[in-house]
C-alpha cells in the first residue's frame, strides 16, 4: 500500500513471481518482498508519533519521458464552473443522453468530458462508439 509500483503491472506481476518462486509453501510473506518494498513498508502500522524520525530513503522513479511535455493551449470553450471540474466518482458509464450534453457542453472536447467523468479518454471513445456517437457533430466547423 506504501509502494507506488512505478513500473506498474508488470513490476508486480514480476515481484509476485519472484516471491512466489522464494516461498517454500502456499503463502507470500514480506520476506519474500523485493528491498525497496520491504523499506516501503517499514513503518507500515505505526502512528505518526511512533513513526522513526529518519525519512525514508526515495523509491526508484521511472525514468523522464523522452517527448516534451505538451505546452497548454487554449480552450475555446468557456471555463467550466468548480463543479463541472471534479471528476465524479462513478462506477456505472453514464447514459447516452448523459454523455449527449456533455458532448455538447463542452464541444466535443473528449479529454473535458472524460475529467468531467474521472475517466481517461478511451473510456469516453468506447462508450461513444457503444451508443453510436459520432464526436465531429458536436465539434464546431
Amino acid at each position: 500500500m506504501h509502494y507506488d509500483w512505478p513500473y506498474n503491472v508488470r513490476e508486480l506481476e514480476a515481484c509476485l513471481k519472484r516471491a512466489a518462486a522464494l516461498t517454500d509453501n502456499n503463502a507470500v510473506d514480506a520476506r519474500h518482498l523485493p528491498e525497496t518494498i520491504k523499506e516501503a513498508m517499514a513503518d507500515y502500522g505505526t502512528r505518526a508519533e511512533d513513526a522513526p524520525s529518519v525519512p525514508p530513503s526515495p523509491l526508484p522513479s521511472p525514468s523522464p519521458s523522452p517527448w516534451p511535455s505538451p505546452s497548454p493551449s487554449p480552450s475555446p470553450s468557456p471555463s467550466p464552473s468548480p463543479e463541472q471540474t471534479t471528476p465524479r466518482k462513478r462506477s456505472a458509464p453514464p447514459t447516452e443522453q448523459e454523455l449527449r450534453e456533455l458532448l455538447e457542453r463542452y464541444q466535443g472536447n473528449v479529454a473535458a468530458v472524460g475529467r468531467q467523468l474521472g475517466k481517461e479518454r478511451m473510456q469516453i471513445h468506447r462508450w461513444m462508439q457503444r451508443y453510436g456517437i459520432v464526436v465531429d457533430e458536436y465539434r464546431g466547423a
